[in-house]
């Protein structure tokens, strides 16, 4: 991975290759609540 892919609202541009390249992970909790973690790499 050499980008990060950003939101409509952080730049014009749909990738960003001056930030480092980051990774998303979800859980689901025991009440079935999405928990999510994002991590540079």
């Amino acid at each position: 991975m050499v980008s990060t892919v950003v939101l409509p609202f952080e730049s014009d541009d749909v990738i960003d290759y001056g930030l480092p390249p980051s990774v998303a992970f979800h859980f689901l909790d025991g009440d079935r609540g999405l928990v999510t973690h994002f991590r540079s790499l």
